[in-house]
């Protein structure tokens, strides 16, 4: 598993970003899985959203499959990238009353649960949300 801090500015602990992203691949039956994991600023993230979505603005977490064909459940090997705002999880924590590392360890779990095939829209929004805050409360426990 690959974590990579590309931001200039903010730093945190990356194992514990290795160690959630393990636990939520533990929990979608997948602990073989590999993904890259790169932590960014609003700015690249724009550039992301921009390049890949045509939206032109900042989000808090983007994830790529590698094989779009295969990517619905589909977690074996090298699957995919996830990328997070640092500064779009420091907005969000300060707004939600949530610790900054928390928030980040939410977008790391979020990322991969699509990758497994969650969606946050429409009729499996809240099954992804329920099991999105499982992972997030395990993940506080490892913390801490």
């Amino acid at each position: 598993m690959k974590v990579e801090n590309r931001h200039r500015t903010i730093r945190l602990p990356l194992e514990e970003i290795r160690r959630a992203a393990r636990l939520a691949l533990r929990r979608v039956g997948r602990p073989r899985a590999e993904v890259a994991i790169r932590l960014l600023s609003d700015s690249a993230m724009r550039s992301l959203n921009r390049k890949f979505h045509g939206r032109d603005e900042a989000t808090d977490c983007l994830a790529f499959y590698y094989d779009e064909e295969k990517r619905r459940g589909a977690l074996r090997g090298h699957v995919g990238d996830i990328a997070i705002s640092l500064d779009r999880a420091r907005v969000n924590a300060r707004r939600w009353h949530e610790p900054f590392r928390r928030e980040v360890r939410r977008y790391v779990v979020h990322g991969i649960l699509h990758l497994a095939g969650f969606r946050d829209r429409g009729p499996g929004r809240s099954r992804m949300l329920r099991v999105q805050e499982e992972i997030l409360d395990r993940s506080d426990e490892l913390t801490t």
